[in-house]
């Protein structure tokens, strides 16, 4: 994840790291860029030919950098389907420009979130399973929806 051009921490890092690979022409490292920070090569392709003024504002911005952080961790079954949920429902609330600006920040993670939230969870857990050499007993806790989403907002906006 972001081993080509790093990490930015915002729409406006990526648009001057574009502008310089149109400025010298290069169509590939552009598309790399695009793709790097889960934006469609269409996007980067409309920019190239300056059919669009910027490659990304702050919305998609933050909804490619959570889709690259989903893809990054698919084959994590244990948190897969948590990530796509939460992914899904901060995608859909990026129109906010303060959120979307938030999850977009360097060194916020959907993983780390959600790690967060699972702790939470685990604390309201009476009876810890206990270890065994077979495994763990599974235990499941209720979390409203709403709690689970407020604290997933409150990790990106602190």
């Amino acid at each position: 994840m972001f081993e080509l051009f790093g990490e930015f921490s915002s729409a406006e890092e990526i648009n001057k790291a574009a502008e310089g690979q149109k400025n010298q022409g290069d169509r590939e490292s552009l598309i790399a860029l695009a793709k790097e920070n889960g934006i469609d090569e269409m996007f980067a392709e409309a920019f190239l030919n300056g059919e669009i003024p910027n490659l990304v504002d702050n919305m998609t911005a933050a909804i490619g950098k959570l889709a690259v952080e989903v893809e990054a961790e698919k084959e994590n079954s244990l948190i897969i389907d948590s990530l796509r949920a939460m992914a899904d429902y901060l995608q859909s609330h990026c129109i906010e420009e303060n959120l979307a600006i938030c999850v977009r920040k360097k060194g916020k993670r959907l993983v780390e979130a959600v790690n967060e939230i699972r702790k939470e969870a685990e604390k309201k857990i009476l009876n810890p399973p206990k270890r065994s050499d077979k495994g763990v007993e599974v235990v499941s806790v209720y979390m409203a929806p709403s709690t689970v989403y407020q604290m997933l907002r409150m990790y990106y906006e602190r």
